[in-house]
This record gives C-alpha cells, structure tokens and sequence, in this order.
C-alpha cells in the first residue's frame, strides 16, 4: 500500500490533514458529471474513499498531454492513450450522487482505482469514446472491485456515451428505485473461484494478451 503513496510517510495520516480530509463515516462513493466538460456532453468524476475515510477524485479522460492527436478524443471511435488522475480532495461536490459502502468496500474500490490508474497510465487500457470513456472507466472501477469480495451494480448502458445522458438516465433510476444506492448489504466473501466468476460483469476493456507461447509455437512449425 505505501507504494501508492510514495511521497508520503506512513506516519502522516490522511495526508497530515486529517481535520479537512476524514469524513464522518468513511463509506461512501460517488459520481459527478460536470456538464460544460467535454465538449458539452460532460465529463464523469468518480469520488472514492479508502478505509480511513480519505477521499479521493478519480478522473480517467483522453488528454494533452498524451493523446497523438492533442486534446481529448473525438466521436471516431478510435482508440486514443488514456491518463487516470487520482488526486485527494476534502470532499464530494453538493451534485454528486452517493452511493452507502462498508469500509471493506470502500478498501477494494480505492484498490480498485489505483489499479485502473496503473493500467491506464502505461497503456494497457486505451481511452474510446465507445466502450471506455470517462464514465466507463468510472463505472469500472466499482465494478472490478468485486475481485476483492465487494458485489456491487452500477447502470451504464452501452448506448449513452455522453456522461451528462447518463447522468441524467442514473438519477432516473435511482428515483424509480431501480438503481440501489445502498451496497452494504451486499459485502461479501468470495468463497471460490467458480463463484467469484459468475459475479463478474463483462468488461469493456482488458489487457493486451500475451501471445509469447503462440508465437514460439509457430516458429516451430
């Protein structure tokens, strides 16, 4: 775990800032939508706490500084090099919508985001507007989070790139009692692998597979 926190010591508890960064319960995570962002179809946030309570913005988006083509991706459908920022903040914004976790939730989330930033970052995830934009990454992060025993659901219809649509389709839900806004009760073990696998939800995106062995194969051929 110090390894993510590199520039810290153990010693400093929430960033040594424990008055502005510790929330009263430390379970919570949530999701905001910027609606100016992103060319005016908005832009997803994902707010996320560890198991102290520290929160943190995790932010995936096709940007500047490492996209070929400059500036965030376009509607081509093209993969484009993706960056996840994960920055401590004091808060969630009075927008967000709040989803209730326990701490061994919020534990495998915020692994689970740090994971998603490694991934990104070195390229193994690319950003497409399609099937990995901000709101997919964001959504991800919560459900990949099941590896660590955590069975949550977010709704995130392949048909709703633009996260201010989304947003707006979530509340409906939440509204109509649909989408669950409360997961503690859904904290469990994993007890075995067959288990853990009918848990998972598809994924939109994974590592490049390495073809080593094939390849090896075929030059004996």
């Amino acid at each position: 775990m110090w390894g993510k926190y590199y520039a810290w010591s153990p010693y400093q508890y929430s960033l040594n800032n424990p008055v502005s960064f510790l929330d009263e319960n430390g379970k919570d995570f949530g999701f905001v939508v910027k609606p100016t962002e992103g060319a005016n179809f908005g832009h997803t946030y994902l707010y996320f706490q560890d198991k102290q309570g520290q929160w943190y913005r995790y932010d995936q988006g096709n940007y500047e500084n490492r996209a070929p083509s400059g500036g965030r991706a376009t509607v081509t459908g093209k993969d484009y090099d993706a960056t996840v920022k994960i920055d401590p903040v004091d808060g969630v914004p009075d927008d967000a919508i709040l989803f209730k976790t326990t701490e061994n939730q919020d534990k495998a989330i915020s692994e689970s985001a740090f994971m998603s930033q490694y991934l990104h970052n070195n390229d193994y995830l690319p950003y497409n507007l399609y099937h990995n934009n901000c709101t997919d990454a964001a959504v991800d992060v919560i459900l990949d989070a099941i590896y660590n025993g955590t069975s949550v659901n977010i709704f995130n219809p392949w048909d709703m790139p633009a996260p201010n649509t989304w947003f707006k389709y979530l509340k409906e839900e939440i509204k109509k009692g649909t989408q669950k806004t409360d997961f503690r009760d859904l904290d469990k073990t994993v007890d075995s692998l067959e288990e853990m696998e009918e848990q998972l939800p598809q994924q939109k995106s994974v590592a490049p597979q390495d073809n080593t062995a094939v390849k090896k194969q075929e030059i004996k051929q």
